[in-house]
């Protein structure tokens, strides 16, 4: 008698897609399959996907875990959820201003970068409901016997930094966020790829999006996780 096939989904925003400079075969997604090729792999991968889809996307979330009943769940998101931003999304004001003539919308946009700046309140998925997404996949993963690794958001390079400051202080509380439901979840394992003394712009292309080097440190550091997650299992 056969085993079954391990089936692992993999949930993410755009740091597991390819785009210019990065083709499919260089995504980490892609070097997982090939690594673990007797595996069923479901990428899920979404650009601008924040963890609000881990309870709505389906019937209640179940386009990210019930339907394919998966025995791993490799998550990739956060950076969309923290990012600090102009306008609080759908909000009169930001929509006012997206539907101005002319440039007058980008003007505004513009003046509000350089006076105001971008604002953590702004975020797309404030931290308490950023908690509570995490918390209610956990909890369905828990029962349905899924284990879950899910990557810590990584630092951003200075660009993104000068552009919006505020990201540093929202990455970490973020990621304090992932830790401590971590300490409190048996089933799921943090994995922290690029350490404080990294150089970030080595490993993407833009201070943000992984270049061919920053996948293959990421790919790295989750085939350590998984065959320890399978270990222990």
């Amino acid at each position: 008698m056969t085993s079954r096939r391990q089936r692992w989904l993999i949930i993410a925003d755009s740091l597991a897609l390819p785009r210019p400079g990065v083709t499919y075969q260089a995504t980490w997604p892609y070097l997982l399959q090939r690594e673990f090729a007797n595996w069923d792999w479901v990428n899920l991968a979404r650009r601008s996907s924040v963890t609000t889809r881990l309870v709505t996307d389906g019937d209640s979330g179940t386009d990210c875990l019930e339907f394919y009943a998966p025995d791993g769940v490799i998550l990739h998101l956060g950076i969309c959820d923290c990012a600090p931003r102009l306008y609080r999304q759908g909000s009169i004001f930001q929509h006012l201003v997206y539907r101005l003539p002319g440039n007058l919308g980008r003007r505004i946009s513009d003046l509000l970068e350089r006076y105001r700046g971008r604002r953590a309140d702004n975020a797309l998925v404030g931290e308490r409901q950023f908690r509570t997404n995490l918390a209610n996949y956990l909890r369905r993963c828990k029962d349905a016997g899924v284990t879950v690794i899910a990557l810590e958001i990584m630092p951003v390079g200075e660009e993104m930094i000068g552009k919006n400051p505020g990201i540093v202080a929202q990455i970490e509380k973020y990621n304090r966020i992932y830790r401590d439901l971590e300490a409190s979840s048996s089933h799921m394992k943090i994995v922290k790829a690029f350490d404080a003394a990294a150089n970030i712009e080595q490993f993407t292309l833009d201070g943000y999006h992984l270049n061919e080097q920053g996948n293959r440190l990421v790919y790295c550091s989750l085939v350590d996780a998984i065959k320890e997650a399978r270990s222990t299992q």
